[in-house]
């Protein structure tokens, strides 16, 4: 699978197992509550673990520390129900038969993976470790309730750089 809708990005799973959370029919069943999600999700089976990114072009946004608070708001919600979606298919929890049938086989049957979340930000913004540094703060608690390996913002450069076969940026 190869995407590239994501504005400032050219996203490449090509070589993996991937779903992009916005085509799990069975979500629309729990976004009538504003339920948000991150963008794209692989399976990498050399590191056991499944990657879950959010990718955000903000290169002509978000100039002011509001902004930043924004951005924050904006990304705690999806993460929470991202992961609260991952769990659920995990460990087949509730709902999880609502998103089966779109998740690639080897994550429904295989329980036993690392799971790690990044929000990629393209922006010349200062704030950005700070922003990191808030989102990742606010949510901990979740990050250890979910045994979530890794959750991070990061620009789109070090995107770029731990994903390379994965993760363009486009200008």
């Amino acid at each position: 699978m190869k995407y590239n809708n994501e504005p400032g990005f050219e996203i490449n799973t090509i070589n993996y197992p991937s779903f992009r959370f916005d085509t799990l029919t069975g979500k629309a069943k729990l976004s009538n509550h504003n339920f948000g999600d991150m963008d794209i999700a692989w399976y990498q089976i050399d590191t056991n673990t499944l990657y879950i990114c959010e990718f955000k072009d903000l290169t002509k946004n978000i100039s002011e520390e509001k902004g930043a608070n924004c951005l924050i708001n904006n990304l705690l919600p999806k993460s929470v129900a991202t992961a609260s979606m991952i769990i659920s298919i995990k460990y087949k929890l509730g709902l999880f038969n609502i998103f089966e049938q779109y998740i690639p086989q080897i994550i429904i049957d295989y329980s036993d993976f690392n799971i790690e979340m990044y929000h990629v930000v393209k922006t010349k913004n200062r704030y950005l470790s700070g922003i990191h540094k808030e989102l990742s703060n606010r949510f901990e608690p979740y990050k250890k309730l979910f045994k979530i390996k890794e959750f991070a913002v990061i620009s789109g450069n070090q995107g770029e750089r731990k994903f390379p076969e994965i993760i363009k940026l486009t200008h």
